[in-house]
């Protein structure tokens, strides 16, 4: 069986999303408690929901992940059409 070819950036960049997804707020915000001072107060509200004050960082999360997504699938259906299953 030949050695499948990744997208090392794309697959980083998935665990990076899904890391967030799964959970990475409540590390990042458990580290930064512990950590404290003013920075650390900035940083907080970076990954807090909130009324609409603009884009914060736990706002992007989900649109990486569709974008990741569409990436994936172009690559996807391109190695479908090259075996002739498309």
């Amino acid at each position: 069986m030949a050695k499948k070819e990744r997208l090392l950036s794309l697959d980083t960049l998935r665990g990076f999303d899904m890391f967030w997804i799964i959970g990475g707020d409540a590390v990042l915000l458990a580290l930064i408690d512990l950590i404290g001072g003013k920075y650390a107060r900035i940083m907080h509200t970076q990954f807090e929901h909130c009324e609409w004050n603009g884009f914060r960082f736990y706002d992007l999360i989900f649109p990486l992940f569709l974008f990741i997504v569409g990436v994936s699938m172009v690559f996807s259906l391109y190695k479908r059409k090259e075996k002739g299953e498309a």
